[in-house]
């Protein structure tokens, strides 16, 4: 039977998730007292409406950031993803681990994560949109796998 504590906790969680989502659109706003400062950055200059990317695998296509993320061989890839705080970034998580369930789940206050899904090689992809209010670093995880891990620094 949960403890007091943690049913506190639990209710507060979802009350925090009920609150962000009211108040938002259809992204979800992550912040955080408790983060790290950032270790990383990437910075990404384009002319308007041109695409361009760096070795981090961030996107600009024309003001929306994009970050894609892959499952292979139980592992992300990249395995260090900065992104820009307090600007929505949308993350294209790609399984291409073969009959193998993935997910990705960012370590946040509001838990933002996909589904779990095998992985195919046909390019099946699934989109979140995620925005970071507060430098510092984030853990994700693959929730079937959790020594597949990853960092998200928002800076």
């Amino acid at each position: 039977m949960p403890s007091p504590s943690h049913r506190l906790l639990g209710a507060a969680t979802i009350m925090t998730a009920l609150l962000l989502a009211a108040c938002g659109g259809d992204s979800q706003r992550v912040g955080s007292d408790r983060t790290t400062p950032p270790t990383s950055s990437a910075s990404v200059t384009t002319a308007a409406g041109e695409a361009t990317s760096t070795s981090t695998g961030m996107h600009d296509h024309g003001g929306t950031k994009s970050i894609k993320i892959t499952a292979k061989n139980v592992a992300f890839s990249p395995a260090k993803v900065p992104i820009p705080v307090s600007q929505e970034v949308e993350v294209v998580f790609d399984n291409r681990d073969a009959s193998v369930p993935h997910n990705i789940h960012f370590k946040t206050p509001t838990e933002v994560k996909t589904d779990v899904k095998e992985g195919k090689t046909d390019g099946s992809e699934q989109k979140v949109k995620l925005t970071v209010d507060t430098a510092g670093t984030y853990e994700f995880v693959c929730d079937v796998h959790p020594t597949m891990k990853g960092e998200l620094t928002a800076s």
